[in-house]
Parts: structure tokens; C-alpha cells; sequence
């Protein structure tokens, strides 16, 4: 698992010496969970961050109710919100789809939001014949669609975003 969490938060199979402590603290928290440690690594590459991440695994897993969603979304926050939204437009409606096609739909100013979220390893690209398909970890994309549920637990219109059928139908029918 520090391995693991090392390859992405360092590129390399070890930690310098000076982020042991706290890698092995992230390993802790992440539990082993080979999603949250890509995810946390992705997140940490960055020096400045780890002190902002660790405070917030603190407070996530002081609490007696704290699940994987909790722990991941702290790679979601961090995050601007315009990526956020492309994040949860995949989510919700582009998780399978060319990636060229969801780049055509993004202005230019947007498209660099798809490369974010590839550094952070919330998404994934896989090729399969000619088309580079935006993949993301079933976890991950239930976690978007929560956030979104959340906006409006009880009105589905109040949503940003409709993709379950029934939702759609039902607010369509009352509105």
C-alpha cells in the first residue's frame, strides 16, 4: 500500500525521507483502498498541498461516521469550480464517451479541466480502436452523482443535473 501510494504521490516506489511520516500517516487513513491511495497520491504531488489534505483526513477520520466518499472528496474540493462541474458532468452523463466528443462540447478555455482531472486520477483515458474513452472508477462516478443528489435530496428539479430516467420523467410530468 506505501508503495502503491508512493507511485503516485512521488513517481517512484519510495518517499523522501522528510514526507515518510506523513505518506504512512495517508496510508492509514486511506485503509489500504488502492482507489483512495492513487487518488490522495495524485493529490499530494504537489508539496503545498499535503498540510491542507492532512487536516482534512484528521478531520475525516476523527468523526465516528466517515466513509470512502468523505476521504475522496477531499481530491473534489480541491479542485476549481469549472473543473468541479466538468467532473460531475462526466459523473453524470460522459463516463464511456470519446473524449474528443465531451472536448468538442467544452470551449477551449475548458478543455485543460480534462487534463486536471487525469492528473488527479479521478478520471482515466483508455483506447479502444480510434476512440479515447473517458473511464472513471465506478466509486468515483457514484461519488459525483451524490454530490449531486445532494443539492436537492427531496426535488430532483433542483438538481443540476438529471440522468436517471425515472427523475427525468417525473420532473418533466410536474413541470
Amino acid at each position: 500500500a506505501f508503495e502503491h501510494f508512493c507511485n503516485f504521490a512521488f513517481k517512484e516506489n519510495h518517499c523522501p525521507e522528510d514526507f515518510k511520516r506523513d505518506s504512512r500517516r495517508v496510508v492509514k487513513y486511506a485503509d489500504g483502498n488502492p482507489l483512495v491511495l492513487k487518488v490522495l497520491g495524485s493529490s499530494l504531488k504537489r508539496k503545498s498541498h499535503w498540510g491542507n489534505v492532512l487536516d482534512d483526513l484528521n478531520r475525516i477520520c476523527e468523526s465516528d461516521i466517515h466513509n470512502i466518499y468523505d476521504i475522496l472528496k477531499i481530491s473534489f474540493n480541491e479542485l476549481t469550480p469549472r473543473v468541479k462541474s466538468i467532473f460531475l458532468d462526466i459523473a453524470c452523463f460522459f463516463e464511456g464517451e470519446d473524449k474528443d466528443f465531451l472536448a468538442r462540447i467544452l470551449d477551449d478555455s475548458e478543455s485543460d479541466g480534462l487534463d486536471v482531472l487525469i492528473d488527479k486520477s479521478l478520471i482515466s483515458i483508455s483506447e479502444k480502436w480510434a476512440d479515447k474513452l473517458l473511464q472513471m472508477h465506478d466509486i468515483l462516478q457514484e461519488m459525483g452523482r451524490e454530490i449531486v443528489r445532494q443539492e436537492s435530496e427531496k426535488q430532483p428539479g433542483k438538481r443540476s443535473r438529471l440522468w436517471d430516467p425515472k427523475e427525468i420523467r417525473r420532473v418533466l410530468k410536474q413541470k
